[in-house]
């Protein structure tokens, strides 16, 4: 059940990736809902992901030739953001929800999250995904390895910046649950990104509550 279903108010979701789509459910019971990924706009890289099953030697495959494709074609040309910035998505909610005196949102930011590239960081950011999808796919060296724990710093930083107009625009009385999904392992054992392994690095990420019940210690997302 949708938790959007819950609530008697307008329900609002505005996602900025592609998994979090109507595609698999999540429009259900909101009445405005916006993602990057519809039928129409979907990319020839999006229909081939779809119809291999997920997380198999064929799907690994295709997420290796995926990240080895990427370097190359960015030697003739600039390649857009993985994923939709957050302040076109706060941009968007604050939008809807500025002639709304009652409504239930839920946002999903992208960042910080592989591949890192922030906006500001110390290379530009087409060079950012190349030396991010090095690492991930095994094949960094050492100056690679150095430099990708600075460039997710960076995305935390940028995430926490644009956040802020957020946070500013909300009503003082608003309810607020800020959480992630999973964490990043940063070359911990020679490992990045967030593989299947049940790992702290992974499983334990911020969780913070405004205007909300006390909830104890350990919060599980379970």
């Amino acid at each position: 059940r949708s938790v959007a279903s819950l609530f008697k108010e307008d329900t609002i979701g505005i996602t900025s990736n592609q998994l979090t789509s109507e595609r698999y459910g999540y429009s259900e019971d909101f009445d405005i809902f916006r993602s990057p990924l519809t039928d129409d706009n979907e990319s020839v890289k999006d229909r081939i992901a779809r119809s291999l099953p997920y997380d198999t030697r064929i799907y690994r495959l295709g997420v290796w030739a995926w990240n080895q494709y990427q370097p190359f074609i960015s030697q003739f040309s600039e390649i857009d953001n993985s994923f939709r910035p957050a302040n076109e998505t706060i941009d968007e909610f604050l939008k809807e929800t500025s002639d709304r005196e009652d409504w239930f949102g839920w946002l999903h930011f992208m960042e910080p999250h592989h591949p890192y590239e922030p906006e500001n960081g110390p290379v530009n950011q087409t060079s950012a995904q190349q030396i991010s999808r090095r690492v991930i796919a095994g094949s960094g060296n050492k100056s690679d390895f150095e430099l990708v724990p600075e460039l997710y710093q960076q995305e935390v930083e940028e995430l926490d910046e644009k956040l802020s107009v957020l946070w500013n625009a909300l009503p003082e009385d608003v309810r607020v649950v800020f959480s992630a999904d999973h964490g990043e392992l940063l070359g911990e054992d020679g490992q990045w990104g967030h593989p299947s392994e049940l790992r702290p690095e992974i499983l334990n990420v911020p969780f913070g509550t405004k205007n909300c019940p006390e909830l104890g210690e350990v919060v599980s997302l379970i």
